[in-house]
């Protein structure tokens, strides 16, 4: 991806009280967003510089799901 990653949100899943975490190759958390519904979340990646990041997601009950993510420009 180049400027931003898009997350649609499930239908019965709760996005309001969970936190997403973009980590660097080496474990820093870059970015931190905080969804205020279950709409689609637009992450800007813009200010990120190329390379591979990490994009976490943990949700009110302790669950979490990461994803690679690649930034080409």
């Amino acid at each position: 991806t180049s400027g931003s990653l898009n997350i649609k949100w499930p239908n019965n899943f709760e996005a309001k009280n969970s936190s997403v975490f973009i980590f660097d190759a080496f474990g820093k958390v870059v970015q931190q967003i905080f969804p205020k519904n279950n709409e689609l979340e637009i992450i800007n990646l813009k200010a990120l510089d190329v390379g591979i990041y990490f994009l976490k997601i943990i949700t009110p009950g302790g669950k979490f799901y990461t994803k690679k993510v690649i930034k080409t420009s």
